[in-house]
């Protein structure tokens, strides 16, 4: 008997009988990479990934005449160091399962784990929204979760929020994430405004959504007023979202910091086990999904 977790003619039996006229297995439709659209890939070139914080200059002050000029420096604040994680799985199948398949679907098994590798991906960069209300599964280089109420500058003072009161899509929270964007400040607390561009949501708001952007006019009122989202914003409708309420507001890519870096992208390989003659293949990669600036997103936990 073949050992667990091997494929073989005993486990599952089913592929190799003839009477079945079909198989349903994982052929159904997928949707192209969601996290590619708001997130930024990178490359990564080391085995780790190590970030300091340097504040800049702040207000000149007066002099008079004749008077020594000030002396200032900058300020140093925090630093963050991320690692990638290995992941990987492996098939084995047995010489006598690949010879007496009838479904075609061992044939398969490299496309199958390709798209389970696109789902992993998918999973661990969402995961920068899904976990960015805690600070249980990453922090930012204030050490604060990603969306919070009280993200610091360099000097410890309390700086702005980017976490909107809680409450279900509207017209009025929606505003308020897009004023978060607006009132951006860098270390020294000097307004750095960042336009916001996409909104991300779950399946459940996206009829919401296409209310408050796409109108012509207000919704929701009979005044004829202009509806003043429109054509600010795109938005986009992710899957693999946990909860049905929250939603997120992003700068373009490049004007905020969430990263899927892959260190070694998937990487396949297939051989024949010489001692038992089972086919073997595996699929790996290095990645992670990460940020260090908390700057050019904004979220609302949802109702």
């Amino acid at each position: 008997m073949a050992a667990p977790g091997i494929l073989s003619t005993r486990n599952p039996s089913t592929l190799t009988v003839k009477d079945f006229d079909k198989y349903y297995y994982d052929s159904y439709t997928r949707t192209p990479p969601e996290y590619t659209v708001w997130c930024s890939v990178e490359n990564g070139t080391a085995n780790y990934i190590r970030v300091g914080q340097i504040a800049g200059f702040g207000t000149i002050p007066d002099m008079d005449e004749g008077d020594a000029i000030q002396a200032t420096s900058m300020a140093e604040g925090n630093e963050k160091t991320i690692r990638y994680t290995n992941i990987g799985v492996q098939v084995q199948v047995t010489q006598n399962m690949r010879e007496d398949d009838r479904s075609g679907i061992i044939a398969k098994i490299p496309v199958l784990l390709g798209k389970s590798m696109l789902y992993t991906c998918e999973t661990k960069a969402v995961d920068l929204l899904n976990a960015g209300f805690v600070t249980t599964t990453r922090v930012g280089l204030d050490a604060k979760a990603l969306f919070s109420a009280t993200h610091v500058l360099v000097d410890n003072a309390t700086a702005y929020s980017n976490l909107g009161t809680a409450g279900s899509l509207s017209e009025t929270t929606l505003l308020e994430l897009m004023d978060m964007l607006e009132k951006n400040v860098n270390e020294k607390n000097i307004p750095c405004p960042v336009n916001p561009r996409v909104l991300v949501i779950p399946i459940a708001l996206r009829w919401i959504a296409e209310r408050l952007i796409q109108s012509e006019l207000r919704p929701g009122y009979m005044d004829n007023d202009v509806n003043v989202l429109k054509g600010k914003l795109a938005f986009v409708v992710n899957h693999f979202l946990t909860s049905t309420t929250a939603y997120f507001l992003l700068a373009e890519k490049g004007d905020h910091d969430l990263q899927f870096i892959w260190r070694r992208k998937q990487q396949t390989q297939a051989q024949d086990d010489f001692n038992t003659g089972s086919w073997m293949y595996k699929i790996t990669a290095r990645v992670t999904a990460d940020y260090f600036d908390h700057r050019g997103v904004a979220a609302n936990a949802g109702a």
